[in-house]
């Protein structure tokens, strides 16, 4: 049952009616002596992400988990098994989102399309498959539930996990998706990311590939520094990854960091000011940034 289920005060919800045939449904009293008949309700327990109204939001319940376990192992050009599982955003999702559902990481809904169903006689229709979908058969899950890589995830951020692919994955609070908000710039070519490409063209061409390289989907939408063509090159002993050689930034106060730093906080500056449904809903939690963190150009 991938969709919510409500329930008034003074109302009943049963599972009499779909798991037997309408001959076989306990009838009042019943006929049938069911297993859950026989011992009191037991007190519904809220998942550990509800916040307010209880529905389950990727980028503040999830993201922020594949952060602290995934991330190191999986971001920037090369990372591991190809899968990408930082947060920064694209024109629609993130990037985190994509590589989940591109590489099937989770067992969830396709839509009609969805090849995962059967026709069962002799009422025709389509049903799905037993154990088709949910968090029992997703490899996310099982992988992390595994032990990989000596993880130990906490119990609260499993469950949350768990909760999130058992609701079938969802990206948006909403079903629709941005409209007039502030639109992720793409193209290496125009404002705002030109400036950075002459940048990168200068100083990193001889080892990347500038295609590769510039992508707006890295800006750390929280911390602008953390960025990854900021982070990578700056050095060490400066506070950054240090994984560039000669090229590389060896403080924060060289002249090309500080122009990609300014580039990068009006990206995300006018993500937090202009926001789309999915950062809007960080901004309601309360996540959002302080201002002089991603503040604007002058």
């Amino acid at each position: 049952m991938r969709s919510f289920v409500n329930v008034k005060p003074g109302k009943t919800r049963s599972c009499s009616g779909c798991h037997e045939t309408w001959e076989a449904a306990p009838g009042d009293p019943p006929r049938i002596a069911a297993l859950a008949l026989q011992r009191p309700p037991s007190e519904v327990t809220l998942p550990v992400w509800a916040n307010g109204p209880v529905v389950v939001n990727y980028l503040r319940d999830v993201q922020p988990m594949l952060e602290r376990y995934c991330v190191r192992g999986h971001s920037g050009l090369k990372p591991a098994k190809g899968l990408a599982l930082d947060g920064g955003l694209t024109p629609l999702f993130s990037r985190s989102y994509e590589t989940i559902w591109s590489n099937n990481l989770v067992a969830a809904y396709h839509g009609e399309s969805d090849t995962a169903r059967v026709e069962l006689a002799p009422t025709p229709g389509l049903y799905t498959k037993p154990l088709t979908y949910g968090s029992r058969v997703s490899k996310l899950i099982q992988v992390l539930a595994s032990g990989h890589q000596d993880l130990k995830l906490d119990p609260k951020d499993m469950a949350t996990l768990i909760d999130w692919v058992d609701a079938d994955a969802p990206y948006y609070l909403l079903l629709s998706v941005p409209g007039a908000e502030y639109s992720i710039p793409t193209d290496p070519s125009q404002p705002p990311l030109a400036e950075i490409a002459a940048i990168q063209a200068r100083r990193c061409a001889t080892c990347h590939q500038s295609d590769n390289l510039l992508r707006a989907e890295w800006a750390d939408i929280r911390q602008p520094a953390r960025t990854l063509f900021l982070d990578a090159p700056l050095a060490k002993a400066a506070g950054g990854r240090g994984s560039c050689g000669d090229s590389a930034f060896r403080d924060t106060s060289d002249p090309d960091y500080q122009a990609t730093l300014r580039v990068v906080k009006d990206i995300v500056a006018n993500l937090w000011a202009h926001p789309r449904k999915d950062v809007q809903a960080l901004i309601d939690a309360g996540q959002n940034p302080r201002p002089a963190d991603v503040a604007q150009r002058q």
